[in-house]
């Protein structure tokens, strides 16, 4: 189509290059004029128009130059979009899909026609966008299996440009349920695979099984995922956890997923129980003085094994449910010497070592420190091995040889020990400090002598004396009364009571002796608070009390009797609140204290013997 002006009722001709005659028409009454080509001019052609009036007559011609439409730039289909869950984003060449209609994205030449087609057929067309950029989505879901998909870009003229090919391969069926087939303790001394509720030392088992080559296999623990492996060419996958599974009960769910996104059945795994804790100490209760047998407790179901000092392996038995073993060593030890007992849980975790010493016909049994009791203070009774006490003069009792004399060391230093201490027919002895023994730690021994002079030590005992009582120091309570913060010796037990001996918290002082303790109710009326502390060697320390935040207004004053002489007012108002007195002017006459019955009488500076106001803020 050309448009443009000549004089009204002309006739306009439009020619070719060629002098052919392209389109012919007339201007309106206005002498404008708009004249469709009957044939389109697409490359540039020049073309010549001229205006002929009712009497024939032609006036000059004008030029003016067609549109020069380009050849199509080739298309290009760069991307592809997946919005099937679960996994959606940008896709490239080649790669796989469970969206069956997705988004194909490209370039082109501004304004050309994208003619899509899928595998040779026409699936759909848009349009260039001015930028460059076209997008198409596909309506009609594609069939499963590799789908190519080119772009002819099309012009006005009809000239055309087709893309490369762009593949996808589209697959929306789930691979079946993984298999589980082993999972496998490789830790330890007990190793191989694990049934169902089977116990095992091993935090980090290995995983085996088969799936689909190139899936994920995602192994989980109820909502949480532990990892995940990819299946090789073989239809083989392995996992082993990174991070170490915690002691307990362990089911896990195992599911595989394709490259197109699409997800297995779960496959739920045996339950196995993880236990990584080792068995304490085995102690040794009994030692025949023959030297046959070894008898003593452990965790039950674990290994207690004897060894002599070269290592040699002497005898083993399983702890029974009731923790007693009794061990036959072979050959029998006679002569003092010092054996190890080592042990083993039933799931491989190995304990401590326990050394003891052999009966000799020569030597003295060994003896054994059995128990160290506190006897004083608040707190008493039976001490472990490492307790904290306040008693500086505790009970060490055991056993030993019959008759054999015992001395006791501290710390490598002889105690004194008057009268001597000995065991008896039962070969049980006891033995309390006459003098008080310093605080900080102590390690007993105990040394069984017999009547040939020769003797044997006992395994150590350790106790922390600690006698001084705790100080609680930088007591605050929070602004809304909920929080009571301070400092005291680390491990104490810090505890909140109100005036009445109501509990309201308790907490522990950390490692650096601070502690933050929640007080409930919260205190906002400048309640008084009883705090007492006790450290772990049951010391009490001094008790403290401490004001809580006063929130509440007092209630005004009531009661109030001005006396005859005019130079006192009486009344009652909140305990420990002051009353100020004013007069009419806001001239402060005096100020008072309510007792602890709320009762005050405020002395005046001036005798009020005229009849006025006097007024009574509210108390501070």
């Amino acid at each position: 189509m050309v448009s443009g002006q000549a004089e009204a009722g002309s006739t306009i001709t439009i020619k070719d290059p060629s002098g052919n005659v392209v389109g012919e028409g007339k201007t309106d009454s206005n002498g404008k004029f708009s004249i469709d080509l009957t044939t389109p001019q697409l490359s540039g052609e020049q073309l010549t128009v001229t205006a002929t009036d009712d009497a024939g007559n032609t006036g000059p011609s004008a030029t003016i130059d067609a549109p020069n439409i380009p050849f199509p730039d080739t298309p290009i289909i760069t991307a592809a979009i997946d919005n099937a869950d679960p996994l959606t984003g940008t896709l490239s060449n080649n790669q796989f899909t469970n969206d069956s209609t997705p988004t194909l994205e490209g370039t082109g030449s501004a304004g050309a026609v994208i003619h899509i087609y899928a595998n040779g057929q026409e699936i759909g067309t848009t349009t260039v966008d001015a930028s460059g950029n076209w997008r198409f989505s596909i309506t009609n879901a594609l069939t499963d299996g590799e789908n190519r998909f080119t772009a002819i870009a099309t012009n006005v003229k009809g000239e055309s440009s087709e893309s490369a090919s762009f593949t996808l391969t589209i697959d929306t069926l789930s691979p079946d349920a993984p298999i589980v087939e082993l999972i496998t303790d490789n830790t330890g001394l007990l190793t191989g695979p694990l049934q169902n509720n089977d116990r095992t030392d091993e935090a980090k088992p290995l995983f085996s099984g088969q799936g689909e080559p190139g899936n994920t296999i995602t192994i989980k623990e109820g909502s949480t995922i532990i990892g995940s492996a990819t299946v090789d060419e073989n239809g083989r996958w392995t996992f082993m956890p990174t991070t170490p599974l915690s002691n307990g009960e362990h089911t896990f769910t195992v599911e595989q997923s394709d490259q197109a996104g699409n997800v297995s059945r779960v496959t739920t795994t045996p339950t196995i129980i993880v236990d990584t804790t080792p068995p304490d100490a085995a102690a040794i209760d009994n030692v025949a003085k023959d030297g046959s047998t070894v008898s003593g407790t452990a965790e039950a179901g674990s290994t207690v094994s004897i060894y002599d000092p070269a290592g040699n392996y002497l005898g083993s038995a399983i702890t029974g449910d009731n923790n007693q073993f009794n061990i036959t060593l072979n050959p029998a030890q006679t002569h003092g010497e010092r054996l190890e007992a080592r042990i083993q849980d039933a799931v491989g975790n190995i304990g401590p070592v326990t050394e003891f010493t052999a009966s000799d016909s020569q030597y003295p049994a060994q003896p054994i420190i059995l128990t160290v009791t506190d006897d004083a203070g608040a707190v008493t009774g039976l001490l472990k091995n490492g307790d904290a006490t306040d008693d500086n003069r505790p009970t060490l009792s055991g056993t030993a040889e019959p008759g054999s004399t015992i001395s006791i060391s501290d710390n490598g230093f002889p105690v004194p020990t008057f009268p001597p201490v000995v065991a008896d027919a039962d070969g049980k002895w006891s033995f309390t400090p006459s003098l008080a023994l310093p605080d900080g730690d102590h390690v007993f021994t105990a040394t069984a002598t017999n009547d040939r002079g020769t003797s044997g030590q006992s395994v150590s005992f350790t106790i922390d004396i600690d006698t001084q009582p705790p100080v609680l120091e930088n007591l605050a309570v929070s602004d809304v009364g909920d929080k009571l913060t301070g400092a005291t010796e680390a491990g104490s037990t810090v505890v909140i009571k109100d005036s009445q001996g109501n509990m309201l918290g308790s907490g522990t002082a950390g490692d650096d002796g601070t502690f933050s303790i929640s007080i409930s109710p919260a205190k906002i009326n400048g309640e008084t608070l009883s705090i007492s502390v006790i450290d772990k060697a049951a010391n009490s320390g001094p008790v403290e009390t401490l004001n809580a935040p006063d929130k509440t207004a007092p209630a005004a004053p009531n009661g109030l009797i001005v006396a005859t002489d005019g130079l006192s007012v009486s009344g009652q108002a909140e305990a420990g609140s002051t009353v100020t007195i004013r007069d009419s002017s806001n001239t402060v006459l005096g100020s008072a204290v309510a007792n602890g019955n709320g009762q005050f009488i405020v002395p005046l500076n001036t005798a009020q013997l005229t009849v006025r106001r006097l007024s009574l803020p509210p108390p501070m």
